[in-house]
């Protein structure tokens, strides 16, 4: 509440509940459209949402070393970015022991960048900061696999049941025409289907490009899908269910263990698939 908002309302050019003016908090507004999010499947899905949760996190993490709490939205500028952008580069998560490099650290300054584009919309500020910050773009080098290191890691033997899922993952995508994860990880039992001995996969609408995929399967991602018949029977899911994060921090191990020394991440089955395969 001010003068000039009392006024505004008396003179008939504010509304009582007009959000314009009013101070919001930074950590409950992200909480508002994190709950609009999960009730929107239709646009976002669990795995997105947990991204922005994530954001969450490490915005709180700077908060607390700043020694406060939280802040006002609208007070939000480009030297806030700066040290986000700071903060992301240079924090060691704990679990990994390391810090993001600067693409991890783009995805989350865009989902940061889109928040603020709704509290600019509602009128909780009155411009989006990041109009004069300027992200750093690095174009990924993007590595594949060769016969000889999918070799290796189909014939690995996994004593782990986590890192067998992973591998499984990891192969079944390749030998399926390079599914993406956000699709593999969604994919049940009816986009799969037998005709004349042979087995495809069909999916209406793929998440990123809302294309659909119509494609055979090689024999070696047919055995894998019947491998885990006893799941599919329970669940409805081709394979077990496993978060990009967890399957990505597996694969490094998978790579180690069967000794192929590249970067390890989902994406290099889909560039194996378009290259060796």
């Amino acid at each position: 509440v001010s003068a000039k908002i009392i006024k505004q309302i008396m003179i008939g050019k504010m509304a009582v509940d007009s959000p314009e003016g009013a101070v919001y908090m930074l950590i409950p507004f992200i909480d508002a459209q994190i709950g609009i999010m999960e009730k929107n499947k239709s646009e976002y899905t669990d795995e997105t949402v947990g991204h922005y949760r994530t954001l969450k996190g490490h915005i709180q993490v700077l908060l607390s070393m700043k020694g406060i709490i939280d802040v006002p939205i609208h007070t939000v500028d480009t030297a806030f970015v700066q040290e986000l952008d700071e903060h992301l580069l240079t924090w060691v998560n704990p679990k990994l022991g390391r810090a993001m490099n600067r693409n991890s650290a783009n995805k989350n300054h865009s989902k940061f960048k889109a928040l603020l584009f709704i509290a600019q919309r509602k009128k909780l500020i009155d411009a989006n900061p990041y109009e004069n910050f300027k992200l750093k773009r690095i174009i990924p080098h993007s590595d594949y696999l060769i016969d000889q290191e999918i070799s290796k890691i189909a014939g690995h033997r996994f004593d782990n049941l986590s890192l067998e899922i992973t591998r499984d993952y990891l192969l079944f995508s390749l030998w399926a025409g390079g599914l993406r994860m956000s699709d593999l990880k969604e994919l049940k039992t009816h986009n799969i289907f037998e005709e004349d001995g042979y087995y495809f996969l069909h999916i209406a609408g793929q998440e990123k490009t809302e294309n659909s995929v119509h494609t055979p399967l090689l024999p070696c991602a047919v055995a894998i899908y019947k491998k885990y018949k006893k799941y599919q029977d329970e669940t409805g899911f081709v394979l077990p269910r496993l978060t990009q994060q967890k399957l990505n921090e597996y694969l490094k191990t998978v790579g180690d263990l069967a000794g192929v020394h590249k970067k390890m991440t989902h994406k290099i089955a889909r560039h194996s698939c378009g290259t060796t395969i």
